[in-house]
């Protein structure tokens, strides 16, 4: 949900992410992010950080729609989100 105020929006992939817990599933396969324009977007930092917190590694879909003409890559969660922080780090030592 885009918002003029952009620490109140919320982007569709973390849209997505939180319809997925509240389906009771926690394993996402793939992500898959359209815009408009000759240059697919690809997800904001935050939103590379909350998939890393459900996957480790997945393909990621870029496509951009340009008056009708689609371009498309894939990419990887892994290279988009290089040495990313996961809970591991808050486990306490025993």
């Amino acid at each position: 949900m885009e918002n003029a105020s952009y620490p109140a929006g919320l982007c569709a992939e973390r849209s997505a992410v939180a319809q997925m817990i509240a389906a009771g599933e926690r394993d996402p396969i793939a992500c898959a992010v359209a815009t408009g324009g000759t240059k697919a977007g690809s997800p904001c930092g935050i939103c590379r950080q909350v998939l890393r917190e459900f996957a480790t590694d997945m393909t990621v879909v870029l496509v951009a729609e340009d008056g009708g003409r689609l371009t498309q890559r894939e990419t990887t969660l892994g290279k988009l989100l290089p040495d990313a922080f996961d809970g591991s780090a808050l486990k306490k030592r025993r």
